[in-house]
């Protein structure tokens, strides 16, 4: 019969690493790929728990079904890369934590079974949905985790990124430049429903941090925003109509980098250099952002890792956590060719 040490030397691990994992020790930091690599090689030599019917290990080892509700479409997820991102991230960490990913359900393209969603044994949304409509196709709160979205209360696990701090400082960094001027562009918020095709719309984090930031400075011109949508052809029209107002900034805030791929599209048909006579700066950080010209100075936004983070808090809740858990993660500055000091 396999032992502890035999699932150590064949995993590369201590025998105390191996105990703690098939024990489910929460105090034990460890990558996921030597957790999986540990599980598995136990479950290759058929290892047995003298009290596995009843321990963490068998819990442990038990395949879970969990199900996705996506608020996006395929075609948004490649016309915005956002959320694809935060799916990735969510799927990537899945066999660590012996999840099967059951159902996927995007708002307004499935329907949602007869029965509800109660037969799974957790579920993460990712994006705004109305938690009350949602309850009535899943009851069990505890093993629910929004991403990208906070609802209102403090009974929900949630995962967010800082906007607020980010897009403080963004407006800091442009002052710095010289920048007085600043404009914002960017899309409003659907909360969705799934019972019906209703949602609301409501403004996003970034443009309400930018409007009382700017307002709290004297600043403020409500000329200068435009909310629109997010894909790039908004970016790109939402920018022609400050550029065909009577004065324009000498720096746009964009809020996400699709939409800045349009706004960048826009300056130059108009003639406008970026950054000489207009600074761009805006959110996501996507693959492309690097490659335009010229490179966009942009906020990183760690989306794989709110994905991932979501499914540890579902396996924590699946492991008995009833306390509910925020958590907002931190964002980092990209500076590229996009941003320079204003020319006097």
């Amino acid at each position: 019969m396999a032992t502890i040490k035999d699932i150590a030397q064949q995993a590369g691990v201590s025998i105390a690493t191996v105990s703690r994992i098939l024990n489910s020790d929460q105090t034990l930091s460890v990558a996921d790929d030597t957790r999986k690599r540990v599980i598995n090689t136990a479950k290759s030599l058929n290892y047995q728990s003298s009290k596995r019917k009843n321990t963490a290990y068998s819990k442990l080892t038990e395949t879970r079904s969990i199900g996705l509700i996506l608020t996006t479409s395929q075609k948004d997820e490649v016309n915005d890369p956002y959320f694809l991102s935060i799916r990735l991230g969510i799927e990537s960490i899945c066999e660590a934590y012996q999840f099967k990913i059951e159902n996927v359900f995007v708002v307004g393209e499935n329907e949602i079974p007869k029965g509800g969603l109660n037969h799974l044994d957790g579920l993460i949304v990712i994006g705004a949905i109305d938690e009350k409509d949602l309850a009535s196709f899943y009851y069990n709160k505890n093993r629910l985790i929004f991403v990208d979205y906070t609802p209102k209360g403090n009974d929900f696990d949630v995962v967010t990124s800082d906007f607020e701090a980010a897009t403080r400082d963004l407006i800091e960094k442009l002052e710095e430049m010289k920048h007085k001027d600043i404009a914002f562009i960017g899309g409003k918020v659907i909360t969705k429903r799934l019972s019906d095709s209703a949602g609301e719309h409501h403004s996003e984090r970034r443009q309400n941090t930018y409007e009382r930031v700017m307002k709290e400075k004297g600043n403020f011109h409500s000329r200068y925003v435009k909310v629109t949508g997010w894909d790039p052809i908004h970016g790109y029209e939402m920018t022609k109509e400050l550029i065909n107002q009577e004065s324009m900034p000498t720096a746009i805030i964009v809020a996400s980098d699709p939409l800045a791929i349009g706004a960048l599209k826009a300056l130059n048909e108009a003639g406008i250099h970026v950054p000489k006579e207009v600074s761009i700066v805006s959110f996501d950080d996507i693959s492309a952002a690097a490659y335009l010209t010229p490179s966009l100075s942009t906020v990183k936004i760690h989306t794989e890792e709110m994905g991932k983070t979501a499914v540890k808090l579902l396996h924590d809740r699946l492991k008995g956590r009833e306390l509910p858990i925020k958590v907002m993660l931190p964002t980092s500055f990209i500076a590229r060719e996009s941003i320079a000091e204003k020319i006097e």
